[in-house]
């Protein structure tokens, strides 16, 4: 899985660089505020279950894009919400996740991208 992370201060531009980086790449953009949008309609802001939700719902879905071959440029920003250790225990999360991918595409013979 190709995985392009932006990070930065609210209103710096990270969704117009990471617009630009998918058209330019070809990778989906995983959009943050449609996430921020989807959990707030359940939960307030920043409370236990909605950094949960929102984290759950990042690592299921660019866990499915690994499986099935799709790279993504998403955009965060640490907020409120974000639990402490923000975008670098995020890379950190989705470098696992990555590896622990490739590791079982090798072990079933599929391969690796």
């Amino acid at each position: 899985m190709k995985l392009i992370f932006v990070h930065g201060p609210a209103a710096c531009g990270k969704l117009t660089i990471a617009k630009e980086v998918a058209a330019s790449t070809g990778l989906r953009l995983f959009h943050n505020h449609l996430t921020v949008d989807l959990v707030g309609s359940f939960f307030e802001f920043g409370s236990e279950g909605f950094v949960r939700l929102r984290e759950s719902i990042w690592i299921e879905s660019f866990q499915q894009a690994a499986q099935h071959g799709r790279g993504s440029s998403p955009r965060y920003e640490r907020d409120a919400a974000s639990r402490s250790g923000g975008a670098n225990r995020r890379a950190n999360q989705f470098r696992r996740l990555s590896d622990r991918i490739l590791r079982k595409r090798d072990k079933d013979g599929a391969a690796t991208g």
